[in-house]
């Protein structure tokens, strides 16, 4: 729908996409970096679901730094199609 917001944290999407997006804060890549850098068990604070995403988009870069893999496992949204790299998730509601 023309008015659903897409959580992605692939940016190259963004140029291309004709909807309302969001994308994590900058601070989320510095944590991602302390992560895979330093010490595997730092936490990424931050919540996909704070912004309210109809959909979530994952490809290569979220998919490699395993951005979402907690709000996938919780179900709190489906896969509805995969073009690879990427995979379009739903929101359940």
């Amino acid at each position: 729908p023309s008015q659903a917001l897409i959580e992605s944290y692939e940016s190259p999407l963004y140029f291309l996409l004709d909807r309302r997006w969001h994308y994590p804060p900058d601070q989320v890549h510095v944590q991602l970096n302390q992560r895979s850098l330093i010490d595997p068990g730092i936490p990424i604070e931050y919540d996909p679901l704070a912004a309210d995403p109809d959909y979530l988009v994952i490809g290569p870069s979220a998919g490699e730094w395993r951005l979402y893999n907690s709000v996938l496992e919780s179900g709190d949204f489906r896969l509805v199609q995969a073009y690879p790299p990427y995979e379009i998730y739903q929101r359940v509601r």
